[in-house]
C-alpha cells in the first residue's frame, strides 16, 4: 500500500496557549495511532503547517475533520500526493523553532520579511516540513 502525504497550512483562531496546543497534539496522537497515519506539526503562535502521511483514504479523512475543526481558519491545501518515505516519525510530532527550521524560514519569508506558508508553493511546503521533521519531538 502506498503512503500519501497531505501538508496543508492554517491560522489560529486566538488565543491558542501551551495547553491547548498541547491538549490537539495528544488528540492528534490518539487519532493517528488508530488510523496508521503520522503527522508533524509546526506551530509559530499564529500559524499551523502540517503534514499528514499514511493511506490516501484515511489521509483525506483526517483533512476533513480537521478542516471542520473552529481552532484555526484560512485553511489552505499546500501538497497531496505518493510518497515513497514519511517525514514523520510518529504518531504526532510537534517541530519547535530550531537551527534548520529558522533557515527554512528566512529562505520562505516574504519580501516584507513575513512568513506567509499559504504562500507555499508544494516543493515549498514538502522543503520545510522535512526541515522540521528532523527536529521534531514526539507529542505527549
Amino acid at each position: 500500500m502506498s503512503s500519501f502525504r497531505l501538508i496543508y497550512c492554517s491560522q489560529i483562531v486566538p488565543p491558542l496557549d501551551r495547553a491547548g496546543l498541547d491538549a490537539i497534539l495528544v488528540s492528534a496522537r490518539r487519532h493517528n495511532d488508530r488510523n496508521g497515519l503520522t503527522g508533524c506539526l509546526y506551530f509559530d503562535g499564529y500559524h499551523f503547517v502540517q503534514a499528514l502521511e499514511g493511506g490516501s483514504q484515511d489521509v483525506n479523512e483526517t483533512y476533513q475533520r480537521i478542516s471542520r475543526d473552529g481552532r484555526h481558519h484560512t485553511i489552505t491545501l499546500l501538497s497531496f500526493g505518493a510518497v515513497n518515505t514519511r517525514i514523520a516519525l510518529h504518531a504526532m510530532a510537534l517541530a519547535e523553532r530550531t537551527g534548520a527550521v529558522e533557515l527554512a524560514l528566512d529562505a520562505l519569508r516574504n519580501p516584507e520579511g513575513h512568513f506567509v506558508p499559504e504562500r507555499f508553493g508544494p516543493a515549498q511546503a514538502q522543503m520545510f516540513m522535512q526541515l522540521c521533521g528532523t527536529g521534531a519531538t514526539p507529542a505527549p
